[in-house]
C-alpha cells in the first residue's frame, strides 16, 4: 500500500526541499488537533499537553495556544528548554502566555486535568523508552483520563507506549496503527500537496543505510554486473552509476572479446573475463543484487546466459535494456523473484503490446509480478499496487548513456539492501536531478562523466535537507 511507503519523515524533508518551510503544516496540526478537541471533548476544559522536544511536541504547543481560548491550558514540557535544539520550537515556547512545568509536576498536572493531550513523540521515535519518560508515560496511562496523542501515540512499536482514547493523525493512518493502540482514530488533511505524497524527492535519502564502523568488505552491498558483451561503454557507464551509491564490491562480468577494452578503462571495478571462467554463473549468484541487460545485445547467445543467471539467481535483480525481454518471453514473469525492469517507452510497448501510460504499467507490473521502472520525463515506478512519480531532469537526458547509469545506480543502491521502490524512487531522484545540476552549470554541454560527477553533490543535497529537518 502506499501508505507504507510514504513514510511522515520522509513526508516532511520532500515538503521541506519544495516549499522551504515546516511551519504552516505545524500550525495545520495543532489547528487540525484543537479541532478535534472542541468537536469531541468540548470546551470549558482542564487540559495539559505533554510536550517533547521535536516537531511533535510543536505541534502540541500550537495546539494548546488555540485551545487557551476556550479552556484553561498547561504545558508540561519533558525537556529542559536549553537541551531544545530546534530554534522554531523554543520560539513556539517563549510565545507561550499560560502556565508551564516540567516533568517533577506530572503528578499535580494528571490530577487536575480534564483532558491530557499527548504530544511526547511522533513517527520518529524508535527503540525503547527510557527513563524518566517511562514512568510519565505509566503515570499518563493509569491517570484514568481521556488522552488525545498527536499523530500517533507516544511510544507505538515499543513495550511501553501510551494508550490514548483518540488518535489525531495527519494525512494518512500509520503503519501499526489500529483501534487497540490508538484508540478512535481521526484522520486529518493538514496541506500535505499531492507531489510530497506521490512524487519522488530527497526524503528517500532516510533509507540509505549507514556503513557500520565495524563492518568489513563485502558487508555493505556487492554487486554483478553483466553488460557490456556488445557495447562496452554501456558496462562502464552503469559500473559508476553503482560506485556512486558506494557498495562494497562492484564487478563486471564480461565476454572476452570487450574484456581488454574494459579493461583498459577501468580501474576502481572488478572484472571477470566469463570466456576463461567456465563457472562465471556461480560467481555471480554469490552478490547481494544482480544488473543485467546494459550493452548486452539481443544475440541468442546472450540472451541464453542472462535466462539462466535469473533462473538461478535468489538475489534482487535488475534488467534493462535487452534483458528485459526475458520477463515477456514464453510467460516467465518474474518466476517468484523480486525484479524490477527498467523500459523506457519502445521497449514497454515491445514487453506489453500497450501504451507506456501509468494505469498500463500497473497492470503489467501485476501481470508479471514485478516492479516497473517506466523511464520518461516523468518516471512512472510501480509495483502494481504502490506508484510514485519521478518529475524533473531536462532535454539532455535523451543523451545516450543515461539509462546505463540509471541502471547502475537502481542496483547499487539495492545491493545496499535498500527496498526495491525505495531504491528506484532514489535512484529516479538522483539521476535527475544530477542531470539538473549539470543544466545549471554547463547549459547544455555536458555529457554523462559530469552527470557522474554530480551524484555525490546530489547526495549531499539530500543530507543538508534532512539536517535542516532536524534542526527546525
Amino acid at each position: 500500500m502506499l501508505t507504507e511507503f510514504i513514510d511522515s519523515s520522509r513526508l516532511d524533508i520532500n515538503y521541506f526541499y519544495r516549499y522551504g518551510d515546516m511551519k504552516g503544516l505545524m500550525e495545520n496540526a495543532g489547528a487540525a488537533v484543537a479541532e478535534s478537541v472542541s468537536e469531541f471533548y468540548g470546551n470549558k476544559l482542564n487540559i495539559i499537553v505533554v510536550c517533547g522536544s521535536g516537531n511533535n511536541g510543536g505541534d502540541g504547543i500550537v495546539a494548546a495556544r488555540i485551545l487557551q481560548k476556550e479552556n484553561n491550558v498547561a504545558l508540561v514540557l519533558t525537556s529542559d528548554i536549553d537541551h531544545i535544539k530546534s530554534a522554531f520550537i523554543k520560539n513556539l515556547i517563549s510565545e507561550w502566555k499560560g502556565k508551564i512545568s516540567g516533568i517533577q509536576d506530572i503528578d499535580s498536572s494528571l490530577s487536575n486535568a480534564d483532558l491530557i493531550i499527548d504530544a511526547i513523540f511522533g513517527t520518529g521515535f524508535h527503540g525503547e523508552i527510557r527513563e524518566p519518560l517511562a514512568s510519565i508515560i505509566k503515570k499518563i496511562n493509569s491517570s484514568g483520563k481521556p488522552v488525545l496523542s498527536v499523530d500517533v501515540p507516544s511510544g507505538i512499536g515499543s513495550s511501553l507506549a501510551i494508550k490514548p482514547s483518540k488518535t489525531v493523525t495527519f494525512t494518512f493512518v500509520k503503519d501499526s496503527m489500529d483501534k487497540q493502540n490508538s484508540g478512535d482514530i481521526i484522520t486529518k488533511n493538514i496541506g500535505i500537496d499531492q507531489k510530497s505524497l506521490y512524487e519522488t524527492g530527497p526524503g528517500d535519502i532516510l533509507f540509505f543505510p549507514s556503513a557500520e564502523k565495524s563492518s568489513h568488505k563485502g558487508m555493505n552491498g556487492k554487486l554483478a554486473i553483466v553488460a557490456g558483451w556488445k557495447y562496452h561503454g554501456s558496462a562502464l557507464i552503469a559500473s559508476m552509476g553503482a560506485h556512486s551509491t558506494s557498495p562494497d564490491l562492484v564487478r563486471i562480468f564480461i565476454n572476452g572479446r570487450n574484456y581488454s577494452v574494459i579493461g583498459s578503462q577501468i580501474h576502481t571495478t572488478m572484472l571477470e573475463n566469463c570466456e576463461e571462467n567456465e563457472y562465471f554463473m556461480e560467481e555471480i549468484l554469490k552478490y547481494d543484487s544482480i544488473l543485467m541487460g546494459p550493452g548486452m545485445g539481443n544475440s541468442d547467445y546472450e540472451i541464453s546466459v542472462m535466462e539462466k543467471i535469473m533462473e538461478a539467481a535468489n538475489v534482487p535483480i535488475v534488467l534493462d535494456a535487452s534483458a528485459i525481454n526475458i520477463i515477456g518471453k514464453q510467460g516467465k514473469g518474474s518466476m517468484g523473484k523480486e525484479i524490477v525492469i527498467t523500459p523506457h517507452k519502445g521497449e514497454f510497448q515491445k514487453l506489453t503490446g500497450t501504451e507506456p501510460t501509468l494505469e498500463n504499467a500497473k497492470s503489467a507490473a501485476k501481470k508479471f509480478g514485478i516492479a516497473i521502472f517506466l523511464k520518461g520525463p516523468t518516471d512512472i515506478i510501480t509495483d502494481g499496487v504502490t506508484t510514485i512519480l519521478g518529475n524533473g531532469g531536462n532535454s539532455r537526458m535523451t543523451m545516450g548513456g543515461t539509462g546505463d547509469l540509471l541502471a547502475g545506480l537502481l542496483a547499487g543502491l539495492i545491493s545496499r539492501k535498500v527496498p526495491t521502490l525505495r531504491a528506484c524512487s532514489m535512484a529516479s531522484f538522483i539521476n535527475k536531478r544530477a542531470a539538473e545540476r549539470c543544466m545549471n552549470h554547463r547549459k547544455v554541454w555536458f555529457g554523462i562523466d559530469e552527470m557522474v560527477n554530480e551524484i555525490p553533490q546530489v547526495f549531499m543535497e539530500m543530507e543538508e535537507v534532512r539536517s535542516k529537518i532536524k534542526e527546525m
